[in-house]
Parts: structure tokens; sequence; C-alpha cells
């Protein structure tokens, strides 16, 4: 007897249509799953030509990272090595005998060249000098840190620094273990129309 519908006819998926390789990875306890699926056979393949393309793009690219990590290396190594030194840095007797010639020039040239409006306004005042000098006594940078609230004095103070130099070269030790040094100190004005580091 017929009702008027069609049969239904169950269709079972083929094998290898539902086949699905898993690998179950476990990590301190968590499961992680990883699917591998069959390669799509409609897919075309690469041919032998193309693959050593792509193998020798990959090549270049390669010697593109090597070459670029080896001149980052090497511009890494001769940086020049600096070194500080302020009131509180420990100092080697070399270091300090270095320093207290460096002070000596300083505060002989800034007595010398002291400024004639600070000494008119009987301006004082205290600034932090930081003072980078290179391995042949040539500065190679300087600046006001901390300012004394006087732009008379802090001037003076970069004016006087520049005027000192060229200071002494490094000697043998020191050039050995840096090529830069960094002072950094006070730098005092006072009523008097006195200059001294500290």
């Amino acid at each position: 007897e017929t009702t008027g519908v069609a049969p239904v006819i169950e269709q079972k998926k083929s094998v290898a249509q539902s086949e699905i390789s898993e690998n179950v990875l476990t990590t301190r306890g968590q499961s992680l799953q990883s699917v591998v699926v069959d390669p799509d056979p409609n897919e075309p393949e690469l041919s032998q030509e193309e693959d050593s393309q792509s193998l020798d793009e990959r090549n270049l690219e390669m010697a593109r990272l090597v070459t670029e990590l080896a001149r980052e290396e090497r511009n890494y190594n001769q940086r020049p090595r600096k070194h500080f030194i302020n009131t509180q840095s420990a100092k080697s007797a070399i270091e300090a005998s270095y320093l207290a010639g460096w002070v000596d020039k300083v505060e002989r040239v800034g007595n010398l060249n002291y400024p004639d409006a600070a000494r008119r306004s009987k301006l004082n005042g205290i600034l932090i000098l930081n003072v980078l000098i290179n391995h042949d006594g040539a500065i190679l940078d300087i600046s006001v840190s901390s300012k004394s609230g006087h732009q008379i004095l802090d001037d003076a103070a970069l004016r006087i620094a520049k005027l000192a130099s060229p200071y002494s070269k490094f000697p043998a030790e020191m050039r050995e273990q840096y090529d830069q040094l960094m002072i950094t100190r006070s730098w005092i004005f006072d009523a008097g129309s006195h200059l001294s580091t500290r």
C-alpha cells in the first residue's frame, strides 16, 4: 500500500569522509586536541620547480636575517663604553686623581671667568652639571640636570665647562676600561663671587 510519501533512503556517509585522525597532547593536566585533516585531493600539488623556487626564497630570507643580526651585533660591540662618576660613586685611585685634576681646572677657569652679572647682583645658587668627556679629553655632551634658579649661573657653568676643555686624556688604565666618562657634580656659585664643585 502506498501512502503517497516517498520512502526515506538512509545514506551512509563514506568512511573516508568521516575519518579524522586526532592527536591528543597532555601538558600539566590540560588536554589539547590537534586535528589533522587529510589534504584535499582536488588541491593541485606544487611542481618541483615551484618547490625549488620557494626553497630559494626561504634561503635568501635566512641569509638576509643572518646578515642583519651580524650587523647589529657588530654595532653593539663597537658602541662606546661609558663610565659614570658622581659624588657618591666609588672611584679607583686613578679615577680619583683624574677627577681631582678635572675639578682643579674647572674651578680655576671658573673663578677667572666668573660671570660679571652674577658678581654685580651678588647671585648665589647650586646647580648639577653633567659633562661627558671623550677619552682624548674633548667634551662630547654637557647639560644641566638640576637648575640653580638663576639662568645667569646655569649659562655660566655651561660656558666655564666648555672654556676649560679640552681636559686631560684618560690614563692607560682608564682607557682600557672605558671610552667615555660622564662626570656629574654640583656647581656652587656663592655670594662671595666664588665657584666650587663637589
